[in-house]
């Protein structure tokens, strides 16, 4: 707040850009000759339960351009915010190739170092309850019940406290154990040399973790969700987007992936890659 109102109201930009992973704010205030709106996520999802989105469209008006990261948001955009049809471009986020890697190659991560005999299943996303990320639970309880040696890493910064104390306490009183990683700058190494990804998200705005983990050849088991269809295709394991069958059909395809079946060819994605998608913003603005 600070420093909008003593430094960046101040001056004058070319482009200014809003990221929102949920609402709207007075960012628009800032003084350019072209101000971009960009959503990340369901916003009908997100939104406060005290804030109605119709308090939201006089923040969507003060936007030259506003870009959704996937179809899936984009219409939802369009069906809670009547009027700006022509206003929202689609451009789905962008992997830079080279650069991920790069950085997958730089380390093997400590905390897999005494795990590297076992199954090492990683989730990554911030901690909040539309990740689901207490439907590992069940799954880590199906595959000790199935003598199944698997340890769960969860990487991710802890945005939600009452969450986050409420899974770990799911966690113990289940008598299982789950490995929280925090954040990390860089998140590659964990991808790269985990065996299996596994993302129980609810809904997500488009799901980058998927694409990062299709690049680096680790198999993914992901929820049934149209943020991940929409660029993995086929490419991933899904599974029922429900608490109830998720641990079931995710443990299935645990065992395919142990017995050797693969997915992931890039060839069969729409995954963009940096290059292409400075092409497309640039054909936007």
């Amino acid at each position: 707040f600070l420093i909008q109102k003593f430094i960046l109201n101040n001056k004058e930009y070319d482009t200014s850009v809003c990221f929102i992973q949920d609402l709207a704010n007075s960012f628009y205030k800032i003084k350019s000759k072209n101000k971009i709106l960009w959503a990340h996520a369901l916003l009908s999802e997100m939104i406060k339960e005290d804030i109605s989105l119709e308090k939201q469209i006089p923040f969507f008006l003060n936007y030259n351009h506003i870009i959704a990261i996937s179809n899936e948001v984009k219409l939802d955009l369009i069906y809670n915010f009547k009027g700006f049809q022509n206003n929202i471009k689609l451009l789905y986020n962008p992997l830079n190739r080279d650069n991920i890697i790069k950085k997958a190659g730089l380390l093997y991560p400590i905390e897999f170092k005494k795990y590297e005999n076992k199954l090492k299943i990683l989730s990554i996303g911030r901690l909040i309850p539309s990740k689901g990320f207490n439907r590992l639970i069940k799954l880590k309880q199906k595959l000790e019940s199935e003598n199944i040696e698997a340890e769960f890493f969860i990487l991710g910064q802890v945005e939600n406290k009452q969450f986050y104390n409420k899974l770990k306490k799911e966690i113990n009183d289940s008598g299982i154990s789950i490995h929280f990683l925090g954040a990390k700058e860089n998140p590659y190494p964990y991808i790269k040399n985990a065996d299996i990804i596994v993302q129980p998200s609810i809904h997500e705005g488009y799901g980058l973790v998927v694409a990062e983990s299709l690049l680096l050849n680790t198999p993914v088991i992901a929820s049934n969700i149209n943020a991940y269809k929409e660029f993995a295709n086929n490419e991933i394991f899904y599974v029922p987007n429900n608490d109830d069958a998720f641990s079931n059909e995710a443990f299935e395809a645990i065992k395919k992936i142990i017995s050797g079946q693969r997915k992931g060819d890039l060839s069969n994605t729409n995954i963009l890659d940096i290059k292409e998608y400075v092409n497309q913003l640039k054909a936007i603005l």
